[in-house]
């Protein structure tokens, strides 16, 4: 069995949660002889300043990216990025989070690396070669192993053309909780898009939307085969303070 392993985004706070990726993913991959590769899309920054999270000019590593044992990676400024894009395509809808945008333009600077992370696979043609796909935030601290019944429940839909995402079971708004997933191939492609169809959803509802949402109305029109895994995680913001997560909602039923 083979997975590839995809982050994407700012690593900001990997310095606090590298070890938990250790134990909780390598090494429990590791200790099932499971094969994988990392890939990764990451946005670098000097410092960093979001008032939702309170998060004020903390200084960011650019290095801190060599803390994962990478094996396909690409390194992209977020400052050059935000230059090049033209924001008044989101800025001409009413800002669903009501923070000057500051949440819908990080939601498409997600995009826009998660889609980066799939064009690395493709590049490299590797699409092919893995069991699984398993999507990871970096500044993340995970507290449960990587389910091995997810995976292999995965690999099952290997050569399946009909899409597969498993998202958490936890912290569900909206239905969904997009911070992680598992997919087979068709699957990731899929949940890896929505850099190319997040104007088409704003433009339909006359506004933007909360990225939950648009995943799950995204994977449903596309008769995806959904289930869930209870591999929770807690948020780790550049300064260090863990989030205090929903983790107990929707997990009892995996007890």
């Amino acid at each position: 069995m083979k997975v590839a392993l995809c982050f994407c985004g700012l690593t900001r706070s990997l310095r606090y949660t590298r070890e938990s990726i250790q134990t909780y993913i390598y090494d429990v991959l590791e200790d099932n002889n499971i094969e994988y590769d990392t890939y990764a899309h990451f946005f670098q920054k000097d410092s960093l300043t979001l008032q939702r999270s309170g998060e004020t000019n903390v200084p960011l590593d650019r290095n801190e990216y060599q803390m994962l044992p990478l094996t396909y990676w690409k390194l992209e400024d977020q400052d050059t990025f935000d230059a090049s894009f033209d924001w008044t395509r989101l800025t001409k809808y009413r800002d669903y989070y009501n923070t000057n945008y500051e949440n819908l333009k990080n939601i498409v600077r997600f995009y826009y690396s998660l889609k980066q992370v799939s064009q690395l696979i493709e590049q490299a043609g590797r699409y092919k070669d893995y069991d699984a796909f398993v999507f990871l935030r970096p500044d993340t601290k995970y507290l449960d192993p990587l389910p091995m019944d997810t995976l292999l429940q995965i690999r099952g839909y290997k050569d399946d053309e009909r899409p597969v995402v498993y998202t958490p079971s936890w912290h569900t708004f909206s239905r969904i909780n997009d911070r992680l997933a598992c997919c087979n191939r068709t699957g990731f492609q899929l949940y890896a898009f929505r850099f190319n169809i997040w104007e088409q959803y704003y433009k339909a509802h006359g506004q933007s939307m909360e990225s939950e949402t648009l995943l799950l109305q995204w994977i449903r029109e596309n008769h995806t085969i959904q289930g869930d895994f209870p591999l929770r995680a807690r948020r780790v913001r550049a300064d260090g303070r863990i989030i205090d997560e929903d983790l107990e909602t929707n997990l009892k039923k995996h007890s």
